[in-house]
């Protein structure tokens, strides 16, 4: 039944991700044709995959992928979702010594945000299985 139920929660879980994601590109500032071709393009994975990253960063992704579409503009822009990506991955890049510093972050194969903080004995073999 575990084996069953996790393969489940993976498709609603990247179902529900891709719909957020697309649903913040749809209200970033684009143009409609804009925003469509980048839910449409074939590098929108790695554009989801890096909002959950500065996600798990502890960084708005609403405001900031708002005005890096306004700061950078995109009427001359081929491949707009590779643009965004790489705007958004330079943005999300902490210094050493940043004020954020102190929720750096650390992904399990490189992906999924590791739990930090206080928790339950139950919580934490839960994690550990």
């Amino acid at each position: 039944m575990t084996t069953q139920l996790a393969p489940e929660y993976e498709i609603i879980a990247t179902a529900a991700h891709h719909d957020r994601c697309a649903n913040l590109i749809k209200s970033s500032g684009l143009t409609i044709d804009q925003a469509h071709a980048v839910v449409d393009s074939d590098t929108f994975g790695a554009l989801t995959a890096e909002l959950g990253r500065a996600e798990a960063s502890h960084h708005n992704v609403d405001t900031l992928v708002s005005r890096l579409i306004k700061a950078r503009g995109f009427t001359d822009a081929e491949g707009i979702s590779s643009v965004i990506h790489h705007c958004l991955a330079n943005a999300t890049t902490r210094t050493v010594g940043s004020r954020c510093a102190r929720y750096a972050l650390r992904l399990i194969a490189r992906l999924i945000p590791e739990v930090i903080g206080h928790r339950s004995a139950d919580m934490q073999q839960a994690l550990a299985e």
